[in-house]
Formats: structure tokens, C-alpha cells, sequence
């Protein structure tokens, strides 16, 4: 009952009916032939024009009532227009002239597919001329806004006929935001890599510019569309050739990251096994750096099962100067007698 009295003019209505139907009824109880035979026109005529009234919007689909005045949208003392939604009662002939025009409310998601061209950076940081085109859509989420739905009556009446005119608004607006973004490194633009990875910082300034401030009206209001913005997402990816270099970039930064600390821990343990040996004999003499790699090299020979035999004495240049080979090789060990028959 209370969507009924939503908005004062439908109020108005409804009082007025009331009162009409009140007042005939009054007029027969007082028991005068004439004053009973109006009192019953009255009744009847309000009765009718109660029951002929009803105007039912739904919610789902959503649906509301922009209402209007002898045929023209009401505007209100604020500049808004009157929307009604459920259950009214309305009354479009004298003295009414109350009446509403149906409109679609739901939601709608416009899909703008676009290429945005992405500002590229020196390694330094400098901005170079070169821009890459990165294919992709914008997705904006709007609805019809029941303050402005004069506004949305003239410039189509449906979101499909006003969708139509923000293909180039958007697009401008989102290529704006790709050059003018401010980086925390103090320069300007997005490159490919943040377009894809971070569209929302995309989506998000995209949003601020369609549903403006207290202040900055809104770039779709500035048009007068009249409709709302609920959500703006990006979708941007990577191009098939460009992640493809990505990942053997990252391959190879990866690789070489994994050689370098290998490398250090060749070194830390060529260290270690210097120390040891020479700690363990006083009498050898001091390794080089080169002969403390190699002794490290031959040790994991000799873990991974890559030799025949080994003679730790020979790490240091020891007695026999026998030679560690990897296996498939020759193998010539100068202390072991050799073998009478060959076979």
C-alpha cells in the first residue's frame, strides 16, 4: 500500500479519488433524494476511476514509470525527473492528466572491443615515440538513472540506442587515461605490461571520468545521456608473440640467476675443501684457487658415479700423477701393473 503513495502527485491522485468517494457517500446517507443521487455519482465515479488506476510496475524485469503531466516528463524542484516503481494509481484525463511513461531498468553491459596504444619506456626511463597496440575490450555496466530520464527519453529511450553514441567516448577516454597515467617513477603513460596485468588502473580512473565527482560532472552526464555508470572492467590480454618473449625472458634471467649462485657456491666450497686438505696435511702445499675448483669438481665426479677409480692422492699432484677420467673415456692409471694377455 505504501508504493502506492510513493510520489506526491500520485498521493494527490489517490487523496482526491478518496475524498470523491467519501463525500458521495456522505452526501447519501443524509437521506435527500437529489444530494443521494449525486452522493451515488460521486461514488460511483471515484470508484471507477480507482479501480481503472492501478498501474502495476514490476521488479523483475525492472521496470519503472517516469511520470508525466498533460504528456510531458515532470521535472521537479530539484531538476530531477519522478520515477515510479510497483504499485500506483494514476490518472491521465481532467483534472488529472497524471500519467507515466513504462521504461526498461534492468542493467545492461556494454562491450566496447578496442585497441588502445600502449606508451613504451626506454630501459632509463625515457619515453620513446614508439607505441604498441594491444587488442581488447572495455566492459561498462550502466543502468538508466531515474533522476535524468528526460535526458535518457531524448537520447533514444534505451540503452541499446545510447550505447551507440559512446563508442568514441569511451575509447577517447580510455586512450587519455593509457598516455596521461602518472607513474610513481614521475613519468607518464602505461606500457603494454601494465595494460594487462593491471587493468584496473584502467577500469578504475575509466570509472571516476564516466560517473564524475560533487563537483566535475561526469562524462556521460556532460552528454546527457541519462544513464548511470554501476561498474567499469578492462580486459587487455597479452599478445601471443609478447608473452611468449616474456617467458623466455624470464627463462633465460632465470637461468642465469641460477648459474651465478652456482657459481658462488663452487666457490665457498672450493674454499672449504682447500682448508680441509691443507689442514689435513701439513706438508702439502698451499692450493691455488684453480687447483681448489678442481679438486671440487673431481669430488662430485666421484659422487655422481662418473669415475672408475680414484686415488685421493692424486687431487693435490700426489704420487703416480694418475689422471681422473669420466666414465666412456680411456683410463690410464700409471700405478697398476699391466695385464700379460690381451683379450
Amino acid at each position: 500500500m505504501k508504493s502506492m503513495f510513493q510520489k506526491r502527485q500520485v498521493a494527490r491522485v489517490i487523496t482526491v479519488i478518496l475524498a470523491t468517494i467519501g463525500i458521495g457517500i456522505l452526501m447519501v446517507c443524509t437521506g435527500n433524494t437529489v444530494c443521494g443521487a449525486i452522493g451515488i455519482g460521486l461514488s460511483i465515479a471515484g470508484l471507477a476511476a480507482f479501480a481503472a488506476g492501478w498501474t502495476y510496475f514490476p521488479p523483475n524485469p525492472a521496470t519503472g514509470g517516469v511520470l508525466t503531466s498533460g504528456g510531458k516528463i515532470i521535472i521537479d524542484e530539484n531538476g530531477d525527473t519522478v520515477t515510479v516503481k510497483g504499485l500506483v494509481i494514476l490518472a491521465d484525463y481532467f483534472p488529472f492528466y497524471l500519467g507515466a511513461i513504462r521504461v526498461d531498468m534492468r542493467n545492461d553491459e556494454w562491450v566496447f572491443p578496442m585497441t588502445l596504444l600502449s606508451v613504451e619506456k626506454k630501459r632509463n626511463g625515457d619515453i620513446k615515440v614508439r607505441q604498441v597496440p594491444f587488442k581488447g575490450e572495455v566492459h561498462v555496466t550502466v543502468a538508466p538513472d531515474e533522476l535524468d530520464m528526460a535526458d535518457f527519453m531524448q537520447s533514444g529511450g534505451s540503452l541499446a540506442e545510447i550505447k551507440k553514441q559512446c563508442d568514441t567516448i569511451v575509447f577517447r577516454e580510455a586512450q587519455k587515461i593509457v598516455v596521461e597515467y602518472d607513474n610513481p617513477d614521475g613519468t607518464k603513460g602505461l606500457d603494454g605490461i601494465m595494460i594487462a596485468q593491471q587493468g584496473n588502473l584502467i577500469s578504475d580512473a575509466l570509472e571516476k571520468k564516466i560517473n564524475g565527482t560533487a563537483s566535475v560532472r561526469g562524462i556521460f552526464e556532460q552528454k546527457d545521456f541519462g544513464v548511470r555508470c554501476i561498474k567499469v572492467q578492462v580486459d587487455f590480454p597479452l599478445p601471443a608473440d609478447i608473452a611468449k618473449a616474456m617467458v623466455n625472458a624470464a627463462s633465460i634471467d632465470y637461468e642465469n640467476s641460477a648459474r651465478m649462485a652456482e657459481y658462488d657456491a663452487d666457490g665457498v666450497a672450493a674454499k672449504r675443501i682447500k682448508e680441509l686438505l691443507e689442514a689435513g696435511d701439513r706438508s702439502q702445499k698451499p692450493l691455488s684457487p684453480k687447483e681448489s675448483l678442481d679438486a671440487l669438481v673431481q669430488l662430485r665426479l666421484v659422487r655422481d658415479g662418473n669415475v672408475r677409480r680414484v686415488q685421493m692422492e692424486t687431487i693435490g699432484g700426489g704420487k703416480g700423477g694418475n689422471d681422473i677420467t669420466v666414465v666412456g673415456t680411456k683410463v690410464d692409471f700409471g700405478d697398476e701393473p699391466k695385464s700379460k694377455n690381451k683379450n
